[in-house]
């Protein structure tokens, strides 16, 4: 085998590593969309940046506030999300979230915060 066949399969197989990398991290996010809804949609206030300031939105991470939210129950949270409570307007401002996205993200910033 020659040299520049070695290089071009050696190539071939490195675009295949990143492709096949693609694939899972896309199939990841199909499955559990969870992490990136609550990047879109509610990092801006739940990380504990500026609009959580103002909102008072309970940071993700922060097992002391969540505690006594988690305590009442994901289905309590899921709703408070949907309809919106205190600042946080209805499905966290997000409009084209389905509800699935909504309970993918409340469960994600649930299992941050435990």
């Amino acid at each position: 085998m020659s040299l520049s066949e070695r290089i071009l399969i050696t190539v071939f197989l490195a675009g295949m590593q990143v492709s096949m990398t693609a694939l899972a991290d896309k199939a990841d996010s199909v499955s559990n969309p969870g992490p990136g809804v609550y990047k879109e949609s509610c990092k801006s206030c739940h990380g504990g940046g500026i609009g959580g300031w103002f909102s008072g939105a309970p940071k993700t991470g922060d097992k002391k506030v969540w505690a006594p939210l988690i305590a009442k129950g994901v289905p309590a949270l899921l709703e408070s999300s949907l309809n919106g409570i205190g600042d946080m307007k209805p499905r966290g401002g997000c409009e084209t979230c389905s509800d699935d996205d909504i309970a993918a993200a409340v469960k994600y910033m649930v299992s941050q915060s435990q």
